[in-house]
């Protein structure tokens, strides 16, 4: 005796031109309603297309998960930027070495970024 699900999952790649950078190629797991006219292959395909249309509209519908280019913002004046690259420098260097000593400058620094950060981003 066979059972019908109701629902047969299947995993589709989405390559388009539409798409492009990190969505370039998305695995989508999706599940498609049970037919009997899907019984081989073709069919399955026929009806996967179909599908991954109502998918890239959806994808191009949906709310950007990045900053766009054309958006605006205030650059960070240089003495905070700087502060940051030597936070991530000595962060670094203390991964590799692992003395209390340098985590507590690394701790200090981090505060003092944040600090700094903040009072600016306030004064904007």
């Amino acid at each position: 005796m066979r059972v019908a699900h109701p629902f047969n999952t299947y995993r589709i790649a989405l390559i388009s031109g539409a798409l492009t950078g990190p969505t370039s190629n998305l695995t989508w797991k999706i599940k498609i309603p049970f037919y009997p006219e899907l019984h081989n292959g073709e069919a399955i395909e026929t009806y996967v297309e179909n599908s991954s249309g109502d998918v890239l509209k959806a994808l191009t519908a949906s709310t950007p998960k990045f900053r766009p280019c054309d958006d605006p913002r205030h650059p960070i004046p240089a003495g905070i930027q700087d502060e940051i690259c030597l936070k991530n420098r000595l962060r670094k260097q203390w991964q590799v070495i692992r003395d209390p000593a340098w985590k507590a400058e690394v701790n200090r620094l981090q505060t003092s970024v944040t600090r700094r950060f903040n009072e600016w981003r306030n004064d904007q």
